[in-house]
């Protein structure tokens, strides 16, 4: 498996925006008008920065419950009110408790902790004092930032880290002698746009930052070289809008993720609901957002990547030829965490992931013996890969999808 890990997208509106928006309304203003109904509860479609039918609904009741003027006109006091409602929760007072607490406790600790977890952004759910699948989920992702015991398990030093006044990160700008997975996935949306070359081997040397001039230059943004918060955004979103895939036939769930719904779109017809699915009823049921680190990925990509490291530069990155693997047919699904900060998690509550996707008819990756790999799903449907390639090289496929 070849997993490019990916950060979460964030708003790309200007923090002040006022402007006035309505229905038939389009851009980044209105894209930022859903992300906040969407934080504040009201609105439940994709961030595609379209005012229509479903952003005028969920504004209209947001207007209605705040006793606003019901127009469906977004104006200064619609703003004002939806940014007062999904402001950050304040740290609750400290009452200095160091109980132990783990899933199953209740009680004004709970309440505590959850707080506090919210502040720091890793707990989005109700502040109930009932401490669920939800926040341990959220305990897990803060122990893990923070190099603590990813147990789920609240102790002394949960407690004092989560008290601890921490400043959060500022956006990392990557460039030249940056190096690690971010950087790879820079690379791939550069290759994938046709402005990179060279081998993905995730080090951001004077061939990346040839590619980002390049990317720049055809946005008509400054040529520094370097990928910052807007760089990377008008690259994600270049990528996303040149990778929508094949129109899915019949209705396919939505996600809560925008890049995991446009990779779902590439995925075998068959398995499409399924994996929207499985994404959603992971975040229902225990609190984790996934998103689809990788889907398909066709035989002719698979021979390239095979190649690298051995007939082409760059280090080996997968032991799997052309054909080999069910991402080349859209029937495998790598997954990952993606916490409400907009960093990723790789060391996830793997097992109740797992258990959701095998009552769902996926086999997992984190059964298998000879190499374990936990954020892989896929379907066979009985077939094999190489029974797969044998019907894609005799034609029993639509497009690079084979007849199932």
């Amino acid at each position: 498996m070849t997993t490019i890990q990916s950060s979460a997208v964030r708003s790309t509106s200007a923090a002040a925006t006022t402007a006035t928006v309505k229905k038939g309304s389009k851009g980044a203003a209105v894209k930022e008008l859903q992300t906040l109904l969407k934080q504040a509860g009201y609105y439940k479609s994709t961030l595609d920065g379209d005012f229509g039918p479903a952003t005028d609904a969920a504004l209209r009741k947001f207007q209605k419950d705040k006793k606003l003027a019901v127009d469906g006109v977004a104006g200064p006091k619609s703003w004002a009110a939806l940014r007062a409602a999904t402001a950050p929760a304040a740290p609750a007072p400290t009452t200095g408790t160091t109980a132990t607490l783990k899933k199953g406790a209740s009680g004004a600790a709970v309440k505590e902790l959850q707080t506090l977890l919210k502040s720091k952004g890793y707990y989005t759910s109700t502040v109930d004092g009932s401490f669920g699948p939800a926040t341990e989920a959220a305990v897990r992702g803060f122990q893990s930032d923070k190099k603590l015991t990813v147990d789920g398990v609240v102790g002394a030093k949960t407690w004092a880290a989560l008290r601890a006044t921490t400043t959060p990160p500022a956006t990392q700008v990557l460039k030249k002698g940056s190096s690690g997975n971010a950087v790879k996935e820079v690379q791939l949306m550069l290759q994938k746009l046709g402005h990179y070359k060279l081998s993905l081997d995730g080090s951001f040397g004077p061939g990346t930052e040839t590619a980002v001039k390049a990317f720049q230059k055809s946005k008509g943004l400054s040529q520094t070289g370097q990928v910052d918060a807007n760089t990377l955004d008008k690259l994600r979103t270049a990528y996303n809008a040149a990778n929508t895939g094949t129109p899915s036939t019949g209705t396919v769930p939505q996600v809560s993720d925008p890049i995991s719904n446009q990779r779902i779109a590439q995925l075998h017809p068959k398995i499409r609901a399924k994996a929207a699915e499985f994404i959603n009823r992971v975040e229902r049921e225990t609190g984790i957002k996934l998103r689809l680190a990788s889907g398909f990925r066709s035989i002719a990509e698979q021979n390239a990547l095979y190649a690298q490291g051995r007939t082409k530069p760059g280090s080996i990155v997968t032991n799997a030829k052309g054909g080999s693997s069910y991402h080349n047919y859209g029937l495998a699904i790598d997954v990952v965490e993606v916490r409400p900060n907009g960093s990723v998690n790789w060391n996830t509550n793997w097992s109740a992931i797992a258990k959701i996707g095998k009552e769902m008819g996926f086999e997992w990756g984190g059964d298998w013996t000879s190499i374990v790999d936990k954020p892989h799903f896929q379907m066979s449907f009985g077939k094999s890969t190489s029974q797969l390639l044998s019907m894609y090289n005799s034609g029993q496929r639509s497009g690079e999808y084979v007849n199932l």
